[in-house]
């Protein structure tokens, strides 16, 4: 399990890699300071919920925006898929303060969260917006059914979360047909290939990538520091 630090960048700039989740840099021009992260609220490892009444109306879950027409701050969201449980509640606290900051100082302007809705960070920042009422886009790099043999064992948190999204916000990329001259791909080449795609996508079309990281870059082109890589680029 990773205990990640925390990362902002924007445009092709490197700003801050903070484990305390602080952030500086915005979209455009403008330099945003970092919001006030000095109470962070204490969660219980245990909480026991009060027994609900037989009559008391059935809470819906809280489904993503959709675009309203106003352009919006894009954020993309990279990171670990194995995040201590333990550092959860204060990985969801940083993540509140992102939005926060961004709608105190752009009220106007709707945040849009790019997200693959992998396990840990991806589907972390997801469960934030949606609470929120944020917009989520969705790229998948692979058809769902095949997506989800990279996570057998949260396959229902997945099809939780994406089934509160409108189907209009979710889409498998396109894969690129391979070149007859080169070398036919192995299965896991094609795969990687494929999660590559999302990576760059998440890149280049965000204002922001916020990384849920450990800081440590890989080999792997397609992996969180990929991500990152591609950002500074």
């Amino acid at each position: 399990a990773y205990a990640p630090s925390y990362a902002l960048w924007t445009g092709t700039t490197r700003t801050s890699q903070l484990s305390s989740g602080d952030c500086r840099g915005s979209p455009g021009e403008r330099s945003l300071e970092p919001p006030p992260l000095s109470k962070i609220v204490s969660v219980t490892q245990e909480t026991i919920a009060p027994p609900v009444a037989a009559s008391a109306p059935t809470l819906q879950p809280v489904k993503s925006a959709v675009p309203d027409g106003r352009l919006p701050i894009v954020i993309g969201v990279t990171g670990h898929r194995h995040l201590r449980a333990a550092d959860l509640p204060t990985h969801r606290e940083h993540v509140r303060e992102l939005f926060a900051h961004f709608r105190r100082r752009y009220p106007s302007t709707p945040l849009r969260i790019i997200t693959a809705l992998a396990e840990g960070a991806d589907r972390l920042v997801a469960e934030v917006a949606l609470e929120e009422g944020h917009e989520l886009l969705v790229p998948l790099p692979l058809e769902p059914a095949d997506y989800e043999r990279d996570f057998p064992d949260s396959i229902e948190e997945f099809h939780s979360i994406l089934g509160r999204v409108p189907p209009e916000q979710v889409f498998v990329l396109p894969q690129e047909e391979e070149d007859p001259d080169s070398s036919p791909l192995t299965p896991h080449e094609r795969r990687e290939k494929c999660y590559r795609a999302v990576g760059v996508l998440r890149a280049q079309q965000s204002h922001v990538v916020r990384a849920l990281w450990d800081g440590q870059q890989t080999a792997s082109n397609a992996g969180t520091s990929a991500v990152v890589r591609l950002k500074l680029e």
